[in-house]
């Protein structure tokens, strides 16, 4: 054969081989020319990892579990699983993340035996978690341990990480669905020998080294611009959610939301977009407290110089500075070239919480917007008016300018914000003599320390407060969860109050002034007036979610002195309060005026 044949031989060989070569490319180098799929399939793939993430999180109590960084495991792993081209391919991926934290994992594919998993060893000492509230940042109310126990004579004994006596059984294992074709198991349970889970072999062992030094290498200034920093924020969020909130009105709606979220996340292009992707989950608790993660209080001095109420089923301005050009009882028929109830609307869809929360919180962001536009209409006529913060002073959403005033003989008022301690304590002598106090709890913001102690000066006895009911689970999706309550108790204060007491409400009172709230509707220690509260109280629970965001859920759920959750219902007033236009236009705050009614002792119209 001739040596230009040869060459020509040669060359394609060369050429063979070197196709053969990219063809079958080690695995590392393959990654990089990864096909992007669908956004079905991705959100497919990104689900299935969601929902194995937080089972194994939580659930799975191998020593690699909980010595793993899940924050960048979540968003490392996002981005390992997201194209995937078909189950196969998933399967492999999770297997791939998943096996060096939890080395007794199946996964398996419908329709195909299961491979029969190696029998565990077995010894005298095993682990499992507990659950006792949900988890996160605050550890000194809430807690997870992996709580060892003891087999003496077939029972358990537990050592002092013990957090409640729920516990698994013996051997038990969690199963699943991830896919249309793949389910999994797990044991919710291991044996522990010389202080170490088993099941862990070296070779395991090795990859779970190996990627703790891959999330240890990642960029640790991701942010929410990255694709995959949201679809972890996703489905870290929604793992807290669904597993261990306390109290959701609709929790399989909950449950079946996170592809939606994750199809939201993978359209995100902006921070507000990507907030607005969480908030969707959070609607979903219906939590007034989770709101805390987005929301930026702002000062009193940074707001509109005007107040919004819904009055006679119309948007009316309730109070405004005299130099924006809007007026008291002027109608707002439009904010920002959208209708008013379509934008409020919208607006309320983006908020967790109850009705009456949502609704309130709605209006109150209005005032802090740099500037609104409104179509009023005033006299007939409609006109376009443009407020803004730069120019003048905030207002008052119920033109309050004095915090404590006496409203009538013997009658006082007091507005319970941070300033109005001095006032009192230079009148306690006159308050605990007087005919009646008002005291006024719809503020953001206000004195919790001393609206406690003026609780305690209502009763002559100790008083016990609203239960505060806390899970206790073991099992995901708290499956046969168990619940302990705690109840504080107040007790009495100098000098005791003689007069009629009437707390002032709406659906902003919230949080800790709600639960003060509770003690007095619980031992009918004043009357209260007004309308529903936010149903958002209890202990707080924050969790970091991907992206620099703090997490904020209620971890408790509040249950009343007739038995009955509060959460999201609220505490109902006594004696309820409508505005009406006439008071509007007359500068009259109605929720004062039936307050005096009811100290004056004339029945409430």
């Amino acid at each position: 054969m001739s040596k230009k044949n040869l060459r020509i031989i040669g060359f394609i060989l060369i050429v063979c081989l070197a196709i053969v070569g990219l063809t079958f490319a080690p695995d590392d180098e393959a990654g990089t020319t990864i096909k992007k799929q669908s956004i079905e399939r991705r959100v497919t793939n990104l689900e299935a990892f969601g929902r194995l993430y937080g089972y194994v999180h939580y659930f799975h109590p191998s020593d690699e579990s909980a010595g793993l960084n899940w924050d960048r495991f979540a968003v490392y792993g996002a981005g390992r699983v997201k194209d995937a081209a078909d189950d196969e391919e998933l399967k492999k991926a999770l297997e791939e993340l998943f096996l060096p934290i939890a080395p007794s994992l199946v996964i398996t594919e419908k329709g195909k035996k299961a491979p029969k998993p190696p029998a565990p060893q077995k010894t005298a000492e095993v682990v499992a978690w507990q659950h006792y509230g949900p988890p996160g940042t605050d550890t000194q109310f809430f807690k997870s341990n992996r709580v060892h126990a003891y087999l003496v004579d077939g029972a358990y004994a537990f050592d002092e990480r013990m957090l409640f006596s729920h516990y698994p059984e013996l051997d038990q294992k969690h199963t699943g669905t991830l896919s249309e074709s793949l389910r999994f198991s797990m044991p919710l349970i291991l044996y522990v020998e010389n202080g170490k889970t088993l099941g862990t072999t070296e070779k395991s062992w090795n990859r779970f080294e190996n990627l703790k030094e891959e999330l240890a290498g990642m960029d640790p200034n991701l942010t929410s611009e990255d694709e995959d920093v949201r679809f972890a924020g996703v489905i870290t969020t929604w793992n807290i959610l669904a597993h261990f909130h306390p109290s959701v009105p609709n929790r399989r709606e909950l449950t079946g939301s996170l592809g939606a979220a994750l199809k939201n996340a993978a359209d995100d292009r902006t921070r507000e977009d990507y907030t607005e992707t969480i908030a969707f989950l959070f609607e979903k608790t219906g939590d007034g407290m989770a709101e805390h993660t987005f929301i930026q209080d702002f000062t009193r001095w940074d707001r509109l110089p005007i107040a919004l109420d819904i009055v006679e089923g119309k948007m009316v301005v309730t109070a405004a500075n005299e130099f924006t050009n809007v007026q008291v009882g002027d109608i707002v028929e439009s904010l920002n070239g959208v209708g008013w109830f379509e934008y409020f609307a919208q607006k309320a869809n983006q908020i967790p919480g109850s009705s009456q929360f949502k609704l309130w919180r709605a209006i109150d962001t209005i005032t802090g917007l740099d500037k609104v536009k409104l179509g009023i209409m005033r006299d007939g006529l409609l006109r376009d008016i443009t407020v803004d913060k730069s120019r003048y002073m905030p207002i008052d959403e119920f033109n309050r300018i004095e915090g404590f005033k006496e409203l009538g003989e013997g009658i006082y008022y007091f507005n319970i914000t941070d300033d109005v301690q001095g006032v009192f304590e230079a009148n306690k002598e006159a308050l605990s003599n007087a005919k009646g106090i008002v005291f006024d709890l719809r503020n953001s913001t206000y004195n919790a320390q001393f609206a406690t102690k003026l609780i305690g000066q209502l009763t002559d006895k100790p008083v016990k407060g609203p239960k505060l009911r806390i899970m206790q689970t073991v099992y995901p999706y708290q499956w046969k969860a168990t619940y302990t309550e705690i109840q504080e108790e107040l007790r009495p204060e100098e000098p005791v109050f003689k007069g009629k007491a009437v707390f002032l409400a709406y659906g902003g009172t919230r949080a800790q002034a709600e639960t003060l709230l509770g003690y007095v509707k619980d031992n009918s220690l004043a009357t209260i007036v007004g309308q529903n509260t936010a149903g958002a109280h209890g202990y707080l629970q924050m969790y970091p979610i991907n992206g620099s965001l703090r997490g904020v859920m209620t971890g408790t759920e509040t249950i009343n002195a007739a038995g009955k959750s509060t959460f999201q219902f609220g505490i109902e007033p006594d004696v309820y309060v409508s505005r009406t236009m006439e008071g509007v236009l007359n500068g009259i705050d109605e929720y004062v005026e039936k307050a005096i009614e009811v100290i004056e002792g004339k029945k409430p119209q």
